[in-house]
């Protein structure tokens, strides 16, 4: 799944284009984008739409829309992957969200994923806006189901290690 608003910034698309060739190959997976669709990005996410229709995907790469905050919780936890592909990101909660909660991520070199996840651990980086390695970890990912238990649970543990509230407080308390 990819979290957020769905706008091209956020890398939606390769994401879905992704999906498209990566579920091709591997029957038991869906894919599903979950966020907010402003009036200025409608004619970005129709054309999404439409090319997953034209690709017979309809069933396989839902549009979920915006969900209640207070269903993130669950829906992250239902998750086997958690992709962030932003093209720019300041720290950027949504890898810490889909690790914590069991998940295993693919992120962009964008903002802070690179320091957070560990590369085949916990789950893999890509370049910013590069739909073949986009598509190639996503094919990736999906080729061991045990693989990607595994790196949930060390995910969730990197970040009840590294990354707990009370942590992260205290350390910006120190830096001020």
């Amino acid at each position: 799944a990819i979290l957020g608003r769905v706008r091209k910034q956020k890398g939606v698309h390769l994401f879905v284009n992704g999906a498209i060739e990566s579920l091709k190959k591997h029957p038991d997976f869906t894919a599903v984008i979950v966020g907010s669709i402003s009036n200025s990005n409608q004619e970005f996410v129709d054309a999404l739409k439409a090319k997953v229709e034209n690709e017979g995907m309809s069933e396989r790469i839902i549009f979920a829309g915006e969900q209640p905050f207070s269903k993130l919780p669950e829906i992250f936890s239902s998750l086997s992957v958690v992709a962030a592909l932003s093209d720019n990101e300041g720290f950027g909660l949504t890898i810490l969200e889909a690790m914590s909660a069991g998940s295993a991520v693919l992120g962009s070199e964008a903002g802070a994923w690179p320091e957070v996840i560990r590369e085949g651990i916990d789950g893999y980086v890509v370049p910013v806006a590069d739909q073949q390695a986009v598509t190639d970890k996503l094919d990736l990912l999906m080729q061991d189901p045990e693989k990607l238990i595994e790196m949930g649970k060390a995910g969730r543990e990197r970040v009840l290690d590294k990354f707990d509230v009370q942590r992260e407080a205290k350390q910006l308390v120190e830096f001020y």
